[in-house]
């Protein structure tokens, strides 16, 4: 379900360029902070057999969290923002594992990038 925007080239390959395990588990956690019926449905289609809401984790609203100074979650959205030329496509691309020396007119940059980092817990 990947090949197209927003998806493609948004996780981390293979030297091959084949998607790796950590950036299926990357694309798939994407594809359930952006459409999560859809997510569902793909569960469902590739043999989910348990109930259906046992597959999402609703978390607390975000000001609870600020309140507490802690989170439950495991995804986060992060904005990258910089001025022409800052290297804003580089970071992407060293996260992603790809080499962005190549002229930037040619390289085609990812609106979306998916990661998994594994993060020691840590208050907010």
């Amino acid at each position: 379900p990947w090949k197209d925007a927003p998806y493609k080239d948004a996780a981390e390959t293979t030297d091959m360029g084949y998607i790796s395990l950590n950036g299926f588990l990357s694309q798939w956690v994407l594809m359930t902070s952006l459409d999560p019926r859809y997510s569902l449905a793909n569960l469902i289609y590739i043999g989910y057999r348990a109930k259906p809401s046992a597959a999402l984790r609703v978390t607390s609203r975000r000001s609870e969290d600020r309140k507490k100074q802690k989170t439950e979650r495991n995804v986060f959205k992060c904005y990258i923002f910089g001025s022409k030329n800052a290297g804003k496509s580089a970071l992407l691309y060293s996260l992603l594992g790809r080499c962005a020396c190549e002229p930037i007119a040619i390289i085609h940059v990812p609106e979306l990038v998916s990661l998994s980092f594994n993060l020691p817990a840590c208050e907010i």
